[in-house]
């Protein structure tokens, strides 16, 4: 194989040191959010009796019956984005990346781009292809980077993209940029410290 096509494969199986990062972003309480939800409805929805909209309620079930709850609302309600944004991030967290890209790439089209959509929606993409930043994931990622450039996860990933693409040099200096921007206390800094290491 091509000395590039190795080096993509290699950084695509060996993602570990990273993994934790995204564990972090994913697992921040999104079942809390499918409980508001559940509890408030959407704005964008009419009023319901809180019993019609509590048959069980949310805070006795378990996540899979919050989820299902969820499904069934955006089942009757597929416009309803705000449904797919609270949605989106239980998926990527039980590792249903498939359907996490689809609910991040539908509450984008309903409820308009931001960092954190962008970020979920490369996130999905890239746990869903082992580790592979890919092109439609590597998009998205700039696109958060673009609307909040003090985001740091994503640059994060498309340092690792640098790094499947072959671009030794590019890498390095995007691991370094994070590390110079990124104070000693912060949980991830020594991830992408060893990503670092391994590069050089």
């Amino acid at each position: 194989a091509p000395a590039g096509e190795a080096g993509k494969a290699d950084a695509a199986v060996k993602p570990a040191s990273l993994a934790g990062i995204h564990t972090l972003a994913t697992l921040a309480m999104p079942l809390v959010a499918l409980l508001i939800y559940l509890s408030h409805g959407s704005p964008d929805q009419p009023d319901e009796p809180l019993k019609q909209r509590l048959a069980t309620a949310p805070q006795n079930a378990t996540a899979s019956d919050l989820i299902a709850k969820v499904e069934e609302r955006l089942r009757e309600e597929p416009n309803d984005g705000k449904g797919w944004d609270v949605i989106a991030p239980v998926y990527a967290s039980q590792g249903r990346f498939d359907d996490a890209a689809e609910a991040f790439q539908n509450a984008i089209r309903l409820l308009g781009e931001s960092a954190k959509r962008m970020e979920g929606l490369a996130l999905a993409q890239i746990r869903g292809a082992n580790g592979l930043v890919g092109e439609p994931a590597r998009k998205a990622l700039q696109r958060a980077v673009e609307l909040d450039p003090k985001r740091l996860e994503p640059r994060i990933w498309l340092g690792l993209a640098k790094e499947q693409e072959g671009d030794l040099p590019g890498a390095i200096a995007a691991y370094k940029a994070l590390l110079a921007e990124t104070p000693a206390s912060v949980p991830w800094r020594v991830a992408v410290a060893d990503r670092l290491a391994g590069v050089e």
